[in-house]
C-alpha cells in the first residue's frame, strides 16, 4: 500500500524523522532553522496533470507538519522560504518582480538573494550563534516528500 502525506501512518513516520533530524542537528548546540517548501512545477504527467510532489495540497500539508514539529523544539526557527518564493501559495516563476525559477524547481540566482534576506532573522530567533562551522547546522525540508 502506497503512503502519502495525509495518511496518519505516514505523517507519524515523517514527524518521527523530523524530530530526530532536529535533535541530531542541534545536538552540539547549533542553531536549527527549518525551511518551508515552495510550490513547484517539476513537469506534467502524460495526462497533463500535476506530478504528486507538485500538488499544492501536498506542499501545504508538508509545511503544516514542519511547523507543527518545529513548535515542539525550543529554539528551532522556521524560515518561511516557501512563502517568500511562492507568495500566493501556488507555483509561479516570478514573485515580487524577481525571477524565482527558470525550470519549475531550482532557484534562479535572484531567488537565492531574495530567499537569503529572511534567513538571518530566522537564524537569530533560533538561538545564539555557533561560531565553530563544524557545529553549525541548517536543516532544510526535502524537495519531494
Amino acid at each position: 500500500m502506497a503512503r502519502a502525506l495525509g495518511d496518519p501512518t505516514y505523517d507519524a513516520y515523517l514527524r518521527r524523522r523530523l524530530h530526530h533530524a532536529i535533535e541530531v542537528a542541534g545536538s552540539t548546540g547549533a542553531r536549527v532553522v527549518l525551511a518551508t517548501l515552495p510550490y513547484n512545477r517539476h513537469g506534467e504527467r502524460p495526462d497533463g496533470g500535476l506530478l504528486p510532489e507538485d500538488e499544492p495540497t501536498r506542499v501545504t500539508a508538508w509545511n503544516r507538519l514542519l511547523r507543527e514539529v518545529a513548535a515542539h523544539h525550543a529554539g528551532v526557527a522556521v524560515l518561511d522560504l516557501g512563502h517568500r518564493i511562492t507568495p500566493e501559495n501556488r507555483y509561479t516563476d516570478l514573485a515580487g518582480g524577481y525571477l524565482m525559477r527558470t525550470d519549475g524547481l531550482h532557484l534562479a540566482p535572484t531567488a537565492c538573494a531574495v530567499g537569503r534576506a529572511p534567513a538571518l532573522p530566522a537564524a537569530d530567533r533560533a538561538g545564539p550563534a555557533v561560531t565553530d562551522p563544524v557545529r553549525a547546522s541548517l536543516v532544510l525540508a526535502p524537495s519531494v516528500v
